[in-house]
């Protein structure tokens, strides 16, 4: 679709979100950047036009752009990259951060921290730096003791490495295949999700999906302490996300509707 109408379609599905979304609430949404001008090895500019628009239309801060590094991604694009060889292949996809209000958010890097390298492990074991640096212009600089103090870990950077298939994708595209049911062409590993959730959000809060796709997002939810609220256009997927919840305590597949296919 023209890029004016797929800002409209995100900025739509957003809104109802952003009304409910309590002050310092976070949204995190990932949109595909493999999209091209009509012949041209040039990037459609739909994403920034996405962000802009979720500031001036819903009043959103754009916090942060996460780069969702997934070294499994397939090759492309192959017009370009493969036939033209005029571009290299894609490795990521954005993942944008807003807020409505950035001062008050629930985010907390404390959450999510990662294991210290050996190498920082040793710096903390014999106290932290012994020399005196001062680096770029200024605004870095290094003194005797410097990162020695002992911490929990370290602070993730903003660009996440994570696969794009995981187990848990791969179950529920095996039980979708056996039911007949359509594979989803966008998911997105659990691992990812639960780390935005963890990140963005306190236990107890609440998380919305409106894209819920195969439920990846809902499932993390559930795994960490989140309650959710998820919904999805295609019934189809929602037969095939079922699987991730069965053996879950009030699970019940008794209300879906046993002939949707007809």
């Amino acid at each position: 679709m023209p890029e004016s109408e797929y800002v409209d379609f995100i900025c739509n599905a957003m809104e109802p979100i952003v009304k409910n979304l309590v002050s310092g609430g976070t949204i995190a949404l990932n949109i595909t950047q493999d999209v091209f001008v009509k012949g041209l090895p040039a990037r459609s500019l739909t994403p920034e036009r996405v962000v802009i628009a979720m500031h001036e239309r819903l009043g959103l801060w754009k916090v942060d752009s996460l780069i969702w590094a997934n070294a499994s991604k397939a090759p492309g694009p192959i017009a370009w990259a493969s036939r033209k060889r005029v571009m290299l292949n894609t490795g990521y996809e954005p993942i944008f951060i807003f807020s409505n209000d950035p001062s008050r958010m629930f985010s907390s890097n404390q959450r999510v921290l990662q294991p210290h390298t050996e190498r920082h492990l040793k710096l903390i074991a014999k106290g932290g730096e012994n020399r005196t640096g001062v680096y770029g212009d200024g605004a870095n600089k290094i003194y005797p003791g410097s990162f020695g103090a002992p911490t929990e870990g370290r602070i993730p950077r903003n660009v996440l490495q994570f696969g794009g298939r995981c187990h848990s994708q791969t179950e529920v595209r095996r039980f979708a295949k056996e039911q007949g049911l359509p594979v989803h062409g966008a998911t997105f590993p659990l691992a990812l999700a639960k780390f935005l959730i963890e990140y963005l959000t306190r236990p107890g809060d609440t998380v919305a999906d409106n894209f819920a796709g195969w439920f990846t997002g809902p499932l993390a939810a559930e795994l960490i302490g989140r309650r959710w609220l998820a919904s999805e256009r295609m019934l189809q997927y929602v037969e095939g996300a079922r699987r991730r919840f069965m053996g879950f305590d009030g699970y019940s597949d008794a209300h879906l509707l046993p002939a949707w296919e007809n």
